[in-house]
C-alpha cells in the first residue's frame, strides 16, 4: 500500500510539474516596419531583343577590359559593354555601346566577343568595333541568377532587372515577451523569409 501510495504521489508531482511548466500560450499583435525588396522583372524576350550596339556612354562602374588592336572593350556590370578607340593612346575615345542587359563577363579570341546576357551566352562579331552584331544567343545556357539574403527571384517571370525598395507595415503576432521586438526583427529590419 505504501508503495502504491508513493507511485501516486510522484505520479502526481511529476504532473504537476509538467502541467504548471507548460509554454505559454499568450499572443499579442505587435505593428512592425520593415524594409523589403521587390523583384522588377524583364521579360526573356525583352532581354534578348534589348542586345544591340548604339552611340557611346559615359563609363560610371566599369569592370572588366579587353585589348583587341586599337580598340579597348570595358564591360559596364549588368549594362553591357564601352567601345573605346585607343589608336591615340594619350586621348582614347569612346566611340560606342554594345547594350547587354545582365553583362558580369566577357571574353574574345580573335574577333569573336563572349559575353553573358544573363542566362544566355552570346558570340559577338567585333570586326567592326563601332557596329558589333550578335552572330549567335545560346538560350538557357548559364544558371538563373541567386540572390542573397533570402532575396527570391520567379524565373517564370523573367529575369530581375532591378530590386524595388518598399516599406511595409503590418501586425504581427508574438509571444507576449514584455514588449520585446516580434523575434526575427532587429534593429529596425525584418528579416523576411521569401
Amino acid at each position: 500500500m505504501k508503495t502504491f501510495v508513493l507511485k501516486t504521489l510522484s505520479s502526481l508531482f511529476i504532473l504537476s510539474i509538467l502541467v504548471l511548466s507548460s509554454c505559454k500560450k499568450d499572443k499579442c499583435a505587435q505593428t512592425v516596419t520593415y524594409k523589403k525588396y521587390v523583384p522588377v522583372y524583364m521579360s526573356y524576350d525583352e532581354m534578348r531583343n534589348s542586345v544591340k550596339s548604339g552611340p557611346a556612354q559615359p563609363l560610371k562602374s566599369p569592370g572588366k577590359i579587353y585589348l583587341k588592336g586599337n580598340y579597348i572593350f570595358v564591360n559596364e556590370p549588368n549594362r553591357g559593354i564601352h567601345v573605346i578607340d585607343n589608336s591615340n593612346p594619350s586621348s582614347p575615345q569612346n566611340v560606342a555601346f554594345i547594350s547587354i542587359p545582365g553583362n558580369i563577363d566577357m571574353a574574345a579570341t580573335g574577333n569573336v566577343l563572349y559575353a553573358d546576357c544573363y542566362v544566355d551566352l552570346l558570340t559577338l562579331d567585333i570586326s567592326n568595333p563601332t557596329s558589333v552584331r550578335v552572330l549567335n544567343t545560346v538560350q538557357n545556357a548559364l544558371p538563373y541568377p541567386t540572390y542573397t539574403n533570402g532575396y527570391y527571384a520567379d524565373p517564370t517571370q523573367g529575369v530581375v532587372k532591378e530590386w524595388q525598395q518598399k516599406m511595409v507595415t503590418e501586425k504581427v503576432n508574438t509571444n507576449c515577451n514584455g514588449g520585446q521586438s516580434y523575434p526575427n526583427y532587429y534593429g529596425g529590419v525584418a528579416l523576411m523569409d521569401a
